[in-house]
C-alpha cells in the first residue's frame, strides 16, 4: 500500500515562519518524524512543524525522499528569510529546554511561546553556539525582534522570562540573564461593553452554536481555552453550575452559570449532541479559538459595535457587570480563577458608577441658569 504524501506548507506559528507536515496519519511516517531529530510536535496545532531554515528543510526533504515518502514541497516555496547557517548542537540544547518546560508543567501555550523565543534565537546565532552567547548578544537579538516583528510589552516580557529559565537551565548563561529586566506591564484598561450591547450582541447571533459559544464567555466570565477544553461532564445544571478544570496557573474553580442561559443551553445540547467537548469540531475534537473570533467580529459588525472586543472582552464586561451590580472583590476573585487581589481590583477602575454619579460643573451650571426666574439664552449648539 502507497504512503500517503506529505505536503510542505508555510505557516506561522507565535510570530514566527514555520513549515508544517500535513499528511494522513501513517505510522512509518510518523515513526519516522519522530526519531529524525528535525521535526518537532506542537500540542496547539496538532500537526508536526519545524522553524523555517533552508538548510534544515533540505536535509528533511532528501531524508524523506531516501526512505521512498511521496513529498510535496511547492507550498513551502519561495522560501522565506533563511538565515546564516545552523548549529545543530544548539537544537539538542532546545529540545533540552523544551523538556525542561515541561517538566515545571507549564501550559502548552506556554511551552510554546517559550520555546519558539529560544528557536528563533538560535536561528539568530546561525553557527555560533549557544553557550558562547554574551550578554550584547542577547539584548541586541531582543532588541532586533521587538523592533522588527513590532512586539507589544507583554510579548516582549514573555520573551525575557523565556530567557530567564534558559538561564536556570544552563548554568553558563545564569549570571547573564539574571540581571535582564522585564520591561513594565502596560496599565491599560480593557475594553468592556455595556450591558445592552451584550444583550444586543447575542440578540445578532443567530446561529445557535456561536451564541450558546457567546453566552457562555459572558456569562460564566470564561477563559476562550477554559471553554474549548470544557468536557460535557463539566456543566451541571441541577446545581447550577460549571466546573473549570485547570484554568491559568492549573488551578480549578466552579462557576454558576445564569438561569437565564438554560434554555440556550439545552438548545444546543439537544439540537448539536455534543459527545465530548462542549463546543466540538466537525471532527469531533475541541472547536478552534480562530472561529470564535471570526464569528464574534461579525456579531458585533452586525449589532453596530464599533469597539475592538475580543472573545476576553467578554470576560472583562462580565467582571465589571459583577462590580457594578455590588458583588465583592474577594468573590469577583473567586469566579474569575485571579491568584492576586490586585489583578481582580483593575475592575475596579473601570466600575465607577459612584464617579458617574458626580454632577459635571457644566450641567451644574447650565441647570443653575434655567432654574432662575429670568432664564437668560444659553444655546451652546444651535437651537439646542
Amino acid at each position: 500500500m502507497q504512503e500517503p504524501t506529505i505536503y510542505f506548507k508555510k505557516s506561522r506559528l507565535q510570530r514566527q515562519d514555520i513549515v508544517v507536515l500535513e499528511f494522513q496519519y501513517s505510522a512509518p511516517i510518523y515513526t519516522f518524524l519522530k526519531s529524525s531529530g528535525l521535526v518537532l510536535w506542537s500540542d496547539q496545532l496538532h500537526k508536526w512543524y519545524l522553524v523555517y531554515d533552508r538548510d534544515q528543510l533540505n536535509t528533511l526533504y532528501t531524508q524523506l525522499k531516501q526512505q521512498h515518502f511521496l513529498v510535496n514541497i511547492k507550498a513551502a516555496l519561495p522560501p522565506m528569510e533563511t538565515n546564516k547557517g545552523f548549529n545543530f548542537h544548539n537544537l539538542t540544547m532546545y529540545k533540552d529546554y523544551r523538556s525542561y518546560l515541561i517538566g515545571l508543567r507549564m501550559s502548552v501555550s506556554t511551552v510554546d511561546t517559550y520555546s519558539n523565543f529560544i528557536m528563533a534565537y538560535v536561528r539568530y546565532l546561525g553557527y555560533k553556539d549557544l553557550l558562547e552567547s554574551d550578554a550584547e548578544c542577547i539584548r541586541d537579538f531582543i532588541l532586533h525582534s521587538v523592533q522588527r516583528l513590532n512586539y507589544s510589552v507583554s510579548t516582549h516580557r514573555q520573551m525575557v522570562s523565556a530567557f530567564k529559565h534558559l538561564g536556570l537551565l544552563y548554568p553558563e548563561l545564569e549570571t547573564l540573564l539574571e540581571v535582564m529586566k522585564r520591561p513594565t506591564r502596560d496599565k491599560f484598561q480593557p475594553q468592556v461593553l455595556s450591558t445592552q450591547e451584550v444583550i444586543l450582541l447575542l440578540q445578532v447571533t443567530e446561529n445557535l452554536k456561536h451564541r450558546f459559544a457567546l453566552g457562555m464567555l459572558y456569562s460564566c466570565g470564561l477563559r476562550i481555552g477554559e471553554l474549548l477544553n470544557m468536557r460535557l461532564f463539566h456543566i451541571d445544571l441541577d446545581r447550577q453550575q460549571v466546573f473549570v478544570k485547570h484554568g491559568k496557573g492549573r488551578k480549578d474553580r466552579h462557576v454558576s452559570i445564569a438561569v437565564s442561559m438554560f434554555p440556550l443551553i439545552k438548545n444546543y445540547l439537544a439540537t448539536y449532541r455534543p459527545e465530548t467537548y462542549v463546543l466540538e469540531s466537525l471532527s469531533g475534537g475541541p472547536y478552534s479559538s480562530s472561529s470564535i473570533r471570526s464569528f464574534l467580529r461579525r456579531s458585533c459588525k452586525k449589532a453596530g459595535i464599533t469597539k475592538k472586543i475580543t472573545p476576553h472582552s467578554l470576560r472583562h464586561s462580565y467582571a465589571t457587570h459583577m462590580i457594578e451590580n455590588g458583588v465583592g472583590l474577594r468573590h469577583v476573585q473567586e469566579l474569575l480563577g485571579h491568584s492576586k487581589p490586585e489583578t481582580t481590583m483593575l475592575y475596579t477602575h473601570i466600575a465607577r458608577k459612584d464617579l458617574l454619579q458626580i454632577v459635571n460643573p457644566l450641567d451644574a451650571a447650565v441647570k443653575t441658569f434655567k432654574s432662575a426666574k429670568e432664564p437668560p439664552n444659553i444655546r451652546l449648539s444651535g437651537d439646542f
